[in-house]
């Protein structure tokens, strides 16, 4: 089995595949081979350590509504400077059109 995940540091290929066959072998002669072979099939392919947590998934979670929050901000700022100069800019046009109605 090649794992899909990257690899721990320090561990190559070989390493991490040969230990899954030797743990693979032992857990089919333990269980039985159909045994054996569902439980590989449920352990991550390269490790424990390549698998997120509860604590991992609720951090991102907050970093991305940080991030977005952040960013659904700047474009309201934006938005209402453009607006509000539109607003201003509408407003001398109507000014100076009426000024010249009325000279």
């Amino acid at each position: 089995m090649r794992p899909e995940t990257p690899l721990a540091e320090g561990d190559t290929v070989g390493s991490v595949d040969e230990e899954r066959y030797v743990l693979h072998s032992k857990v089919r002669g333990v269980l039985g081979a159909r045994e054996g072979d569902i439980l590989m099939e449920h352990l991550p392919p390269a490790g424990w350590q390549h698998l997120a947590t509860r604590q991992d998934l609720e951090t991102t979670a907050l970093l991305l509504r940080s991030d977005l929050l952040t960013e659904i901000e700047r474009a309201f700022r934006s938005q209402t400077w453009k607006l509000v100069s539109a607003l201003i800019a509408s407003h001398a046009v109507m000014l100076t059109a009426i000024g010249f109605m009325i000279n």
